[in-house]
């Protein structure tokens, strides 16, 4: 089975992948000590749209840059070569993407919250990410990065809690087009099955009650 790869990951360029698909990825919460707080997929969405709104507030009076190239230019600023004064590397490490974010856009991640999202974009196996990478894929749209990230086939599942993860398009047998996942898709390990409920009457169709009712009535005038 071939490894996964992020969209947008160039193994050439940045090495293996790893991240949020891995069982022993190397940024995980609480792995320096600290107690793990769990940062959804929908509370990084919510960042990111956010962080969206940020740059493009920015670029009022620059119409010679794109939100893409503006971003770019601030997170080559802490590119892990630059800060040891070697070849830029075109990765950047996890503290300075947080204090670049802060210092240049007054955009606050809290510590949990940067380490999710290097796990969800993609890190190497120094903890560092492509920053030209991330910054293709947050201005690239929501629905391209679903395609790129594969398709489902089918709805989920209770007796499938492996698939509870996927965050990608999902299709349907009678649906031409695939759909995004449900809102709230990051809290899917807490679903529980339920029953189903009870078949709604059929109009015109007697309850047990009312035949029984019936019956009696039948029985009296008789």
């Amino acid at each position: 089975m071939a490894k996964y790869r992020p969209p947008m990951w160039s193994s050439k360029l940045y090495g293996e992948p790893h991240g949020m698909w891995e069982s022993n990825a190397s940024l995980v919460a609480g792995a320096d000590g600290k107690p793990a707080v769990h940062v959804t997929n929908a509370r990084l969405e919510q960042l990111m749209e956010a962080l969206r709104t940020v740059v493009g507030s920015r670029l009022t009076h620059r119409l010679h840059q794109t939100p893409r190239t503006y971003l770019l230019a601030i997170l080559r600023v802490g590119d892990t070569g630059s800060e040891q004064q070697q070849k830029p590397t075109g990765k950047i490490s996890r503290q300075s993407f947080q204090n670049l974010l802060q210092r240049r856009l007054r955009f606050i991640l809290t510590d949990e919250e940067t380490k999710a999202l290097f796990k969800k974009y993609g890190h190497d196996s120094r903890g560092h990410m492509p920053y030209d990478m991330f910054c293709r894929r947050l201005f690239a749209g929501k629905f391209k990065m679903m395609a790129m990230d594969g398709f489902q086939k089918g709805a989920y599942s209770a007796e499938r809690p492996k698939d509870w993860s996927f965050n990608g398009m999902i299709k349907y047998p009678y649906l031409k087009k695939a759909v995004a996942p449900p809102t709230g898709a990051s809290s899917r390990s807490n679903w529980q099955p339920v029953a189903l409920p009870v078949p709604c009457q059929t109009w015109g169709e007697p309850t047990a009650a009312a035949s029984r009712s019936a019956a009696t009535a039948s029985a009296q005038r008789v």
